[in-house]
């Protein structure tokens, strides 16, 4: 319980930085809005989760500056909630849910990462079946398994995410360092790093390791101004199949290109023909490409292509469609 609180008063304490970077990125708003229109909304899940802070922190911030009536659900036992929407990220999920239904509330249970539970997503008995109103996917390949496992009466879209606002919000407002060449970087936790391929892969060119963990995204954020190549290198797993294209969307609202493996969930983001997918595990072949074809018009136009990602999948765009789907709710 103790943990608890100390990572609930860590996010407390974001919220400022928080707020202030999507003022500066979530630029849309919803035509014939009316936030009194919408059920009052509560979020759920675990503080101490990026993923959390991804589709549940930021949307209840957005929601909050857009006058909704949109709460943190951290005090508040949702059997105790009427008539209100209940948003599930990740965990956190009660055995109670059908009766919380019953009570009039509707359900949304956001899928992000939860198929890597003994009780998430590809369980045959996931508690959340038929008794959500909407089950939200990050990708339409986790959306497939789950149904060739057994269907369900819930409505079922795909959001495949969004850049962290704070890092959109840098890099509208500082421009990017000037780089005579190629630099590349790994962002991203120490354990989705396989150390057989980062060593492989600096005999082609040396490649930075930003070790992020849960508390340390701030103190390293502002140091990806300063690179012009992403790679994913994640140890093989099952996991991969599945997992939210984070690593995408940073590389495209970073201005950069990415090194990544070629797979069904890639393809949903990246066109077939960008240049810097890696195919069949051959990642010497992928850099060697990237090395050779830097600054020239093949890398232009992956960077074009990256572009596409950045638009098309923006927090301000991942809103609106979001709060589309609370109006409907209500």
């Amino acid at each position: 319980m103790h943990k608890k609180i100390l990572y609930y008063w860590r996010f407390k304490k974001e919220q400022h930085h928080m707020r202030r970077s999507i003022k500066s990125v979530f630029t849309v708003r919803p035509q014939r809005f009316r936030p009194h229109h919408i059920k009052p909304v509560y979020f759920y899940g675990s503080y101490d989760l990026s993923s959390f802070k991804i589709t549940g922190a930021y949307p209840l911030e957005a929601l909050k500056m857009l006058k909704v009536k949109a709460y943190s659900g951290w005090n508040v036992p949702p059997e105790d909630l009427k008539n209100s929407i209940l948003v599930f990220v990740k965990r956190g999920m009660p055995a109670s849910i059908k009766k919380i239904k019953a009570n009039g509330n509707r359900i949304i249970i956001d899928m992000q990462d939860n198929f890597i539970e003994n009780d998430g997503a590809l369980n045959p008995n996931f508690i959340g079946r038929d008794v959500a109103d909407y089950l939200l996917f990050p990708n339409q390949a986790l959306l497939d398994k789950f149904l060739s496992i057994k269907p369900t009466t819930s409505k079922c879209l795909v959001f495949h995410g969004f850049c962290d606002p704070v890092i959109s919000a840098i890099f509208k407002k500082k421009k990017k360092s000037f780089l005579p060449g190629l630099r590349c970087c790994y962002f991203g936790f120490k354990f989705n790093l396989s150390l057989d391929k980062i060593g492989q892969a600096e005999k082609i060119f040396k490649i930075e390791v930003i070790p992020l963990t849960e508390s340390n995204f701030n103190q390293w954020v502002e140091q990806l101004r300063h690179f012009n190549l992403h790679i994913d290198l994640r140890p093989v797993s099952e996991d991969n199949l599945y997992k939210p294209l984070t690593k995408v969307s940073i590389a495209a609202e970073c201005r950069s290109n990415i090194l990544i493996e070629k797979s069904a969930r890639v393809l949903e983001m990246l066109p077939e023909d960008y240049p810097y997918l890696i195919e069949n595990n051959d990642l010497e072949t992928a850099m060697r490409r990237a090395k050779e074809t830097y600054g020239t018009p093949v890398w232009d136009r992956a960077l074009e292509m990256m572009a596409d990602v950045r638009e098309k999948y923006s927090f301000s765009n991942h809103m609106q469609k979001f709060i589309g789907l609370l109006q409907s709710l209500s």
